[in-house]
């Protein structure tokens, strides 16, 4: 019985060796620091790394995001293009001296062949 009890004592002892001391716990953290940790129930909700696989990546993103600045900026210039196209359009039309230019001349060949002065 005797060596039964100093086989336990050499076992304990050999076991307590292998467990933290006060030194090795002083790293850990405490009860306070882990309080804002969520819990395994707060984590089940969240989506699983299988269920994000079908998701963008941030080079997907990136890259998106350069096509769509290049299609804005084409888009863009075709909206210029097309403004102005219709600003010239419309200048054109509103500018009558030339066709001015040509009433006048009909207007006195009138005047001349009616032999008759027309007052504006």
């Amino acid at each position: 019985m005797e060596k039964d009890i100093k086989n336990q004592f050499e076992q304990l002892g050999k076991t307590l060796k292998t467990l933290a001391t006060k030194e090795d716990l002083k790293s850990l953290a405490t009860k306070d620091e882990l309080k804002g940790l969520a819990t395994k129930d707060e984590l089940k909700n969240l989506a699983t790394k299988e269920e994000l696989k079908g998701l963008a990546t941030k080079e997907d993103l990136k890259t998106q995001t350069k096509e769509l600045k290049a299609f804005a900026v084409e888009q863009t210039e075709e909206l210029s293009r097309i403004v102005n196209g219709g600003f010239d359009d419309v200048l054109n039309r509103l500018d009558v001296r030339e066709r001015m230019l040509i009433m006048e001349k009909k207007m006195k060949a009138i005047e001349s062949a009616l032999q008759i002065k027309i007052e504006a």
